[in-house]
């Protein structure tokens, strides 16, 4: 996934490409704030909290959680996944 405007899809509750969703989800559950067995590619209630949780870590660079991953929610979440290298 590339950050930025018009490169990644902005995805709300019930709308966004499965593909997107599945990476959203795949992320989220790998930083703990979404708790399902395995993505669904639906962007639903749980998947719109856990965007939330984590909107609300990074309130000052994000500003106040919405449970929408437009361009600023996809950077923020390519940054704190992406490899460390030394």
């Amino acid at each position: 996934l590339q950050s930025g405007e018009g490169s990644v899809p902005e995805l709300k509750l019930k709308s966004g490409p499965k593909e997107a969703v599945n990476a959203l989800q795949s992320i989220l559950m790998t930083l703990g704030d979404l708790d399902i067995d395995e993505p669904t590619g639906y962007f639903g209630p749980k998947t719109e909290k856990a965007v939330e949780a984590f909107q609300g870590r990074y309130v000052s660079k994000l500003g106040k959680p919405d449970g929408i991953v437009g361009p600023k929610s996809w950077g923020m979440l390519c940054e704190v996944t992406k490899p460390v290298v030394d």
